[in-house]
């Protein structure tokens, strides 16, 4: 089965974090799927689900993250035996694109 790294964008938060306010984070995923569509279904609900059991979710001053996804890529076959990306990449009002 192909394996896939989905970059999974969320906005709708108000996190404080270093005296800034994070508006919202990305994850890079990596899944296994028998397609793009699939994995990025996937990917939604892992981070979606992962965000829920989370610290941050439990600052969280704003609304549940409303998810997207920002762009899928097809990985090599070795990618398998990397070890999985963890954490979050937040980002403020004004970093924005």
């Amino acid at each position: 089965m192909p394996m896939f790294e989905v970059t999974v964008v969320a906005r709708g938060i108000r996190l404080p974090m270093d005296g800034r306010e994070a508006v919202g984070f990305f994850r890079l995923m990596r899944v296994p799927a028998t397609d793009p569509v699939g994995a990025e279904a996937e990917a939604v609900a892992r981070a979606r689900a992962e965000w829920h059991s989370t610290d941050h979710a439990k600052l969280n001053q704003g609304t549940p993250p409303t998810f997207r996804v920002e762009k899928t890529s097809t990985l090599p076959w070795w990618s398998r035996f990397l070890p999985p990306r963890r954490g979050y990449v937040f980002f403020a009002k004004d970093s924005e694109g």
